[in-house]
C-alpha cells in the first residue's frame, strides 16, 4: 500500500517531489485547479515558478477518496525543459532566417536584377531610340527565354523602323516633287494667260497695211491729198502699234515675274532641303499685290477684285517669304478656277484683312462654284480636292502644312455648291500693332 514511507522512498529515487497529503490537511489552493472541488476524482496539473505539479486523489481499500498524491518536477527538470525549447526554437528562427536570406538572395540574383536589366534597357531605348543594343543573357531558364525573344523583338523594331525610314524618305521625297510641280504647275498657269494676251494682242496688229502706206509715201508720183491722208493713217496705226507693243511688254513682264517665282520655287525647295527655312516680317501689302497679280494673269475674263481694311496699315506677318508666296498663289489660283467653273454674271474676288489677338486673318471669298458641306472636315487632307478632272488634292495640302510650319493655320467655309467659298488664314504678326480693319 502507498503510504509515507513509500513516497519518500519514490521521491529519493527519482528526485521528483512526491508527497502523500491526507485530504483534510489538503490546502485549498492546491485541491481547486482548474476550478475542480476538493472532493473531485480527475487529477489535476498545476503550473508553478518551479515547475509542474499533478495532484491525483487516491482511493482507500474501501473505495473513498481520502489522500491526494502531489507529484512535482524538479527546477533542474523545468529550467532543462525551457532551455532545451528556447534552444531548438532558435534554431529554428536562425534556420528561418538564413532559408528567407537565401531565398531573397536567390529571387533578386535570379529573377529580380535580371529584370532591371530589362526595365533599364526599356528607358534607355525610351530616352535615345538606340535599337540596336541588346540584352545577351547567357541563360537557358524562364528569364532567358524572356531576354532572347525581347532582343528577337528588337531586331525586327529595328528591322522595321528603318524600312519605315526608307519609306517615308522616299515618300517625302514623292511628296515634295508633287508640291513643287504643283507650284510650278500654278505659277505656270498666269505665264500661259499672258503668252495668250500677248499673242492675240499682236494679232491685232496692221503692219502690212502699215508698209504698204509707207511704199506709197515714198513714191513722188503719189498726190498731196493721198499724202496727207496716208500720213494720218501712219500716225494713227503707229500710235496703236505702240499701244499694243506696250501691252505685250506688259505681259512680257509679267511673264518675267512667273519665271523668277519659278526659279524662287525651285531655290525655297533647295534650301527647305537643306534645312535653311528662314522666317521673317512679311508686308501684307505684298502678299495683297501678289494675289492680285495672280489673278489678273490667271484668269482670261473680267473680275472684280476688292480689299477690305488697309493693307499699309496692317503690321507685318512672321512668314517665310516665297513660301507664303506660294500658298496666296494656290488660293488665288483655286479661286479664279472656282469662278471659271460656276462662269457668274460678274466675277469677284475679295481680300479682308484683320487683326485677331497675335494673329493676322487674311481671308480671300470668290463667288465661284463653292464647296460640298461633304468636303469641308477632309478639304486639306492629302488626295482630297473638289476638282473631279484637274484636282490631285495637293494644294490645299500644301497650303495647311506650310502654314503649319510657319506657326499659322488655314480653314475653309462654304455655304454650299454655287455660293462661292472662303479661305481664311492666320499667321502671326511680326510686331504688336493695334489697326482698323
Amino acid at each position: 500500500l502507498l503510504d509515507d514511507k513509500v513516497a519518500r522512498t519514490i521521491q529519493n529515487q527519482s528526485g521528483s517531489k512526491f508527497i502523500l497529503i491526507e485530504r483534510k490537511h489538503l490546502q485549498p489552493n492546491l485541491v481547486n485547479t482548474q476550478s475542480l472541488h476538493a472532493d473531485s476524482t480527475l487529477p489535476q496539473l498545476k503550473l508553478t515558478k518551479t515547475g509542474y505539479e499533478l495532484i491525483a486523489p487516491v482511493a482507500s481499500p474501501s473505495g473513498d477518496v481520502s489522500y491526494d498524491l502531489k507529484v512535482g518536477s524538479p527546477a533542474s527538470y523545468y529550467e532543462l525543459a525551457v532551455s532545451t525549447v528556447s534552444f531548438v526554437a532558435g534554431i529554428i528562427l536562425l534556420i528561418g532566417i538564413a532559408a528567407a536570406a537565401a531565398l531573397v538572395t536567390f529571387i533578386r540574383v535570379v529573377v529580380t536584377q535580371p529584370l532591371t536589366r530589362v526595365i533599364e534597357h526599356t528607358h534607355a531605348i525610351s530616352k535615345t531610340g538606340d535599337l540596336s543594343k541588346r540584352l545577351n543573357f547567357n541563360r537557358s531558364d524562364e528569364i532567358g527565354t524572356l531576354a532572347a525573344s525581347y532582343d528577337t523583338m528588337l531586331e525586327q523594331l529595328n528591322h522595321a523602323r528603318k524600312q519605315i525610314q526608307e519609306m517615308s524618305y522616299t515618300s517625302g521625297m514623292a511628296d515634295t516633287a508633287a508640291e513643287m510641280l504643283h507650284n510650278i504647275r500654278n505659277t505656270l498657269s498666269p505665264i500661259s494667260t499672258s503668252i495668250w494676251k500677248g499673242r492675240e494682242t499682236l494679232k491685232g496688229l496692221k503692219t502690212g497695211r502699215l508698209t504698204q502706206a509707207a511704199d506709197e509715201l515714198n513714191d513722188p508720183s503719189t498726190d498731196d491729198s493721198r499724202r496727207a491722208k496716208l500720213a494720218t493713217f501712219v500716225a494713227t496705226t503707229s500710235k496703236h502699234v505702240d499701244d499694243r507693243s506696250r501691252s505685250v511688254e506688259a505681259e512680257l513682264d509679267t511673264i518675267q515675274d512667273f519665271t523668277r517665282q519659278i526659279e524662287s520655287v525651285l531655290n525655297q525647295h533647295e534650301n527647305a532641303s537643306r534645312a535653311e527655312r528662314v522666317s521673317e516680317p512679311v508686308q501684307i501689302s505684298d502678299i495683297i499685290e501678289h494675289a492680285s497679280k495672280i489673278i489678273s494673269s490667271s484668269i482670261r475674263t473680267p473680275v472684280c477684285f476688292t480689299v477690305e481694311g488697309d493693307p499699309h496699315t496692317a503690321p507685318p506677318v512672321l512668314a517665310q517669304r516665297i513660301l507664303l508666296r506660294q500658298v496666296i498663289e494656290n488660293l488665288a489660283v483655286n479661286a479664279v478656277q472656282a469662278i471659271e467653273e460656276q462662269k457668274p454674271d460678274s466675277a469677284q474676288i475679295s481680300v479682308s484683312i484683320r487683326r485677331e489677338d497675335q494673329f493676322i486673318e487674311l481671308a480671300i471669298t470668290d463667288n465661284g462654284i463653292g464647296i460640298q458641306r461633304d468636303f469641308i472636315d477632309t478639304i486639306f487632307a492629302r488626295g482630297t480636292s473638289t476638282k473631279e478632272k484637274l484636282g490631285r488634292g495637293l494644294g490645299l495640302h500644301f497650303c495647311a502644312n506650310s502654314l503649319n510650319a510657319m506657326n499659322g493655320r488655314i480653314s475653309a467655309s462654304s455655304q454650299g455648291p454655287g455660293k462661292g467659298a472662303t479661305f481664311t488664314i492666320h499667321l502671326p504678326a511680326s510686331v504688336s500693332q493695334e489697326f482698323a480693319a
